[in-house]
């Protein structure tokens, strides 16, 4: 399941009961969502502040990329906030190191952030950039 499913299951109410779906205070759902909204801000500070001058970007890249790069089970770690949620943690890393392989390639060869995103996208079959996987932020 991708970034883009899961924030789908979270919040489309297909195959959920009525009182189920008018009840969105649920403790699970909420949590659910929590760590959804945690996980999408580390992999948009992790994607927006690669290539930054800011010393306060490259501060909260580092720690983003320390989090991610753990591989510790601890709660609120990132292995066990993917398991929270479903997800693979080594796919998710491994699939946000290899963008970042391919972002460096791309700025060797002359392409921005943003092309290499825009190709990211097509091969996983989105049709546009969307904050759930990818920032445009060059």
């Amino acid at each position: 399941m991708n970034l883009r499913e899961l924030s789908t299951t979270c919040t489309d109410p297909a195959g959920v009961d009525a009182e189920s779906f008018l009840d969105r205070t649920t403790p699970a759902v909420q949590e659910r969502l929590l760590w959804l909204a945690v996980l999408r801000d580390a992999i948009e500070d992790f994607q927006k502040y690669l290539i930054t001058n800011e010393p306060v970007q490259q501060i909260v890249h580092r720690e983003v990329t320390r989090w991610i790069s753990s591989e510790t089970e601890e709660p609120c770690s990132f292995n066990w906030v993917c398991d929270v949620l479903g997800l693979s943690a080594s796919y998710v890393r491994g699939g946000l190191f290899a963008w970042r392989y391919r972002v460096f390639l791309a700025r060797q060869r002359g392409r921005s952030k943003a092309a290499v995103s825009d190709e990211f996208c097509h091969r996983c079959g989105f049709s546009e950039r969307t904050s759930v996987i990818l920032v445009d932020g060059s």
